[in-house]
């Protein structure tokens, strides 16, 4: 495929959980330290949350790799039907008898884990998926977070699941769940900037020495992702075998944009093109009207000095050395990437409207056409409290 026509060891953008593409920077960093701290003391129930495509297998695998050879693994794909399942597969995986009642199979599992705990050996179990557990597995799973050995948790127990996970946790009826986890991490969408990064992480993992995106098609694939590593993956992969097949060398605006489109996502790509188009040309016009002030004032010094002086060569000179912005308001224009990042300041390169909506931002103002609704409903209560008031000054609620 393409790896040789840009020069790659390996595909840097596959859709696979591996840990040689993990990437140790912003909130991923934060949380995979906290994961491997809290394996290591033995604190219990970690739970992490985040959309889908976030990255929590990825991590998870990450803390796998990093688990010593004293650590056992227990790791369920997807969360199982019933607490009795659940008791009988880690009873299976440690080795020890899993028939008979559930108590039966909870005094097999804690002598396994006291005599492991007593050789230097610890357990990890991984439920994946946590989002789809009933409320018999939840409750399982609080039970094996009561098998400890003075302050060490015998089990450690992390739960992967989406948003929808957090919802269930806080139910009332799985407090006492809850008060048992001791580490909780809610993964969020990759900021733009984090997004590019995550993009040249993966491409310098796969060995790229020499530029593969340039600056404006990382940002549009951040934008259209909309911060998520999955999607990321997808439209990055799709642009590079795009650039391939027409003989590119370096993924541009339009590989990115022709992929968005064949993923379903070219009305966002079209949307972030028109406004860093219209910024474009805002901050220009800015520029211009700022770099007009400043030979202005020139040309005012050089008239001042003529009329004291009078008319001579050294102030025609001046004159003509004064600078000229007439010209320099050149709109940008959409082909490829003429208009490149470097034609905004950082903060807009980083962050754009609706970027901010992807993330949830809560200070945007309300649309125009709900402030028209609030301001029509408090009219209503207005007039509504005129009215009663009206009706208790000339008895008429009296009569009712």
């Amino acid at each position: 495929m393409y790896l040789e026509h840009f020069k790659l060891r390996r595909y840097p953008f596959e859709n696979v959980p591996d840990p040689a593409f993990f990437q140790a920077t912003g909130q991923y960093k934060r949380v995979i330290a906290s994961l491997m701290n809290s394996v290591q003391v033995g604190r219990g129930l970690i739970v992490i949350s985040g959309p889908i495509g976030s990255g929590k297998t990825t991590l998870s695998q990450k803390l796998v790799n990093t688990l010593s050879q004293e650590t056992q693994l227990i790791w369920l794909a997807e969360p199982p039907k019933d607490a009795m399942e659940l008791f009988s597969f880690v009873a299976r995986e440690l080795g020890v008898e899993e028939g008979g009642s559930s108590s039966f199979i909870l005094q097999r599992i804690r002598e396994r884990l006291l005599l492991n705990n007593e050789q230097g050996r610890t357990c990890l179990l991984i439920i994946d998926e946590s989002h789809h557990m009933n409320d018999d597995v939840f409750e399982a799973v609080r039970v094996l977070t009561n098998l400890e050995q003075l302050t060490f948790k015998l089990m450690q127990i992390l739960l992967l699941g989406q948003p929808e996970l957090m919802v269930l946790l806080n139910q009332q009826k799985l407090e006492p769940l809850r008060q048992r986890i001791a580490i909780l991490h809610k993964l969020d969408r990759l900021r733009p900037g984090e997004a590019r990064e995550y993009i040249a992480s993966r491409l310098q993992t796969a060995g790229a020495n020499t530029e593969v995106f340039t600056k404006a098609a990382m940002a549009l694939a951040a934008h259209v992702s909309g911060g998520i590593p999955r999607l990321i993956n997808n439209i990055c992969q799709m642009a590079l075998q795009h650039t391939f097949e027409r003989g590119g060398d370096v993924v541009r605006v339009e590989d990115v944009k022709a992929a968005s489109v064949e993923l379903g996502y070219g009305n966002l790509a079209q949307e972030y093109l028109a406004w860093f188009k219209e910024r474009a040309n805002e901050l220009r016009s800015q520029r211009l009207k700022a770099s007009q002030a400043q030979p202005n004032a020139q040309v005012e010094q050089v008239l001042q000095r003529t009329a004291q002086s009078g008319p001579g060569a050294s102030g025609a000179a001046d004159l003509q050395a004064a600078p000229n912005p007439a010209g320099q308001d050149q709109p940008a224009e959409e082909s490829g990437d003429v208009f490149a990042m470097n034609d905004l300041p950082e903060e807009d390169a980083t962050e754009t409207p609706f970027d901010m909506q992807l993330r949830g931002a809560r200070d945007a103002p309300p649309p125009k056409s709900r402030r028209h609704v609030y301001v029509l409903a408090a009219s209503v209560l207005l007039f509504a409290a005129g009215m009663v008031y009206h009706l208790y000054r000339t008895g008429a609620l009296d009569i009712w």
